[in-house]
């Protein structure tokens, strides 16, 4: 006769029994955040403002158009951050509105310094022209 091997629910078993099963160990930090919808008018508003601020001094009357998307962009990418929390993004529009206000008031400074200094050119310029006159007169008798 062919020996059986003892099964393993009865007493006499030969094998020792398996150790308790060891807890999982977890990463440690805080759990995932849900993956939040991104809002691309925030997005959009907030590097309308970051290249209203950079060409306001280089190119200004790119400047006014930027600063002005930047703010229309803003606007919209609030409300849809407010209509619907998940979209979220308000805080980037609110950025991209500051950045768009802050560009646009130094391409304003820009602009009119600019037309301060060539109002200037043109009167003392005309000024010049006047003195030159007056002393062509002068020198012919």
């Amino acid at each position: 006769m062919t020996e059986q091997p003892p099964s393993p629910d009865s007493p006499q078993s030969p094998q020792s029994p398996e150790p308790p099963a060891r807890p999982q160990a977890h990463a440690a930090g805080p759990p995932p955040i849900a993956n939040q919808g991104s809002n691309g008018m925030a997005i959009a508003a907030l590097v309308m403002g970051i290249l209203t601020i950079v060409f306001f001094f280089l190119f200004f009357p790119l400047s006014f158009i930027l600063g002005i998307l930047g703010i229309i962009f803003g606007f919209i990418a609030r409300g849809r951050a407010r209509e619907n929390p998940s979209v979220g993004g308000g805080g980037m529009a609110l950025a991209g509105i500051i950045t768009s206000i802050i560009g646009l008031l130094l391409a304003l400074i820009v602009s009119v310094v600019i037309g301060l200094l060539l109002g200037a050119a043109v009167s003392s310029s005309d000024e010049l022209y006047e003195l030159e006159r007056q002393l062509e007169g002068i020198q012919q008798p």
